[in-house]
């Protein structure tokens, strides 16, 4: 069996067939990508030691936004990049947390989820460019 790598390429590229094919993507797949976003960018699972005492990956990240977001991503992804860079991954970070809200009510729509990562892909696109 061949390891499928995850990276955010994967993810957005995912949902953007989905989205075409106008595929619903109930609450709980929303709320799951948004957990996985933020594995991906902080190398940190939910059930790392860290958190406990009602500390969870989900606030860990919320409470890192707007400012000091990059202080939580895994430091491999923030080796030498530009602001732009930067930019796209506190936006990408914000993203994760939007999705992975507590009340289904109050996760991104999956429409607005596609649209916000596709702003960021093109941002840093013109960053690497």
């Amino acid at each position: 069996m061949t390891a499928h790598k995850i990276t955010v390429s994967t993810v957005y590229g995912e949902l953007l067939v989905m989205h075409h094919l106008n595929m619903p993507l109930e609450a709980g797949d929303v709320y799951s990508l948004g957990i996985l976003m933020l594995k991906m960018l902080t190398r940190r699972r939910p059930t790392d030691e860290l958190f406990k005492d009602g500390l969870n990956l989900h606030s860990y990240a919320k409470a890192a936004l707007p400012d000091i977001g990059m202080e939580i991503a895994h430091p491999k992804i923030v080796q030498e990049r530009d602001d732009k860079f930067q930019v796209c991954l506190v936006s990408m970070i914000t993203i994760g947390v939007a999705c992975s809200m507590e009340s289904p009510a109050d996760r991104m729509n999956i429409h607005d989820v596609v649209s916000e990562l596709s702003k960021a892909k093109k941002s840093i696109a013109c960053s690497l460019g």
